[in-house]
């Protein structure tokens, strides 16, 4: 019995490494609460950290926090006060959502990847000069390898599909643009 719940604890350790959720709205109207509830809904998915990006008056309003040993609820209840007509939210074990200000317009960038090549990608990229933020001791963030390969290109439309294109693995994503 016991040897089961370790079995059973790897499998979802190991799951968990790769299980992130996305959540996007737009709409006509204000779409904070709903983007608020939308990303909480993924709580059970038991990611270390979550964000959350929406348009704003001013500008693309983000935040991120750790959430491995709280709810979603309370970290991010003060979005439900903001007014914004599109908002992107995610849970993940990265860090997420990357903000970019660039020849591209300023954008927020969320993914569910798995970057099988990264460490080609990487190593690509600093041969190019780029450097990294969000890198970790662990490895580098695989939602900011995502967002430096669109940079590569002259549209958004272009670098994501440059970046589909570059990506071995699996990548879906959401872009938030002002």
């Amino acid at each position: 019995k016991e040897l089961f719940k370790i079995k059973c604890y790897e499998k979802a350790k190991k799951l968990r490494e790769i299980m992130t959720g996305l959540f996007g709205v737009a709409t006509d109207g204000d779409c904070a609460k709903e983007l608020f509830y939308g990303t909480d809904y993924h709580s059970h998915l038991a990611a270390e950290w979550a964000g959350v990006a929406i348009t704003t008056s001013k500008g693309i309003f983000r935040k991120r926090n750790q959430i491995k040993n709280v709810q979603f609820k309370t970290k991010f209840g003060e979005i439900r006060d903001l007014t914004g007509s599109c908002g992107i939210g995610v849970l993940s074990n990265e860090r997420q959502p990357i903000c970019e200000k660039s020849k591209l317009g300023n954008f927020a960038l969320a993914t569910d990847s798995k970057v099988l090549n990264i460490e080609n990608i990487v190593g690509e990229l600093y041969d190019a000069g780029v450097s990294l933020s969000e890198a970790s001791f662990q490895s580098p963030n695989h939602t900011e390898i995502i967002s430096k390969l669109i940079h590569q290109k002259s549209s958004v439309e272009e670098g994501i599909a440059y970046a589909m294109n570059r990506v071995v693995g699996s990548c879906s994503l959401l872009l938030l643009n002002e």
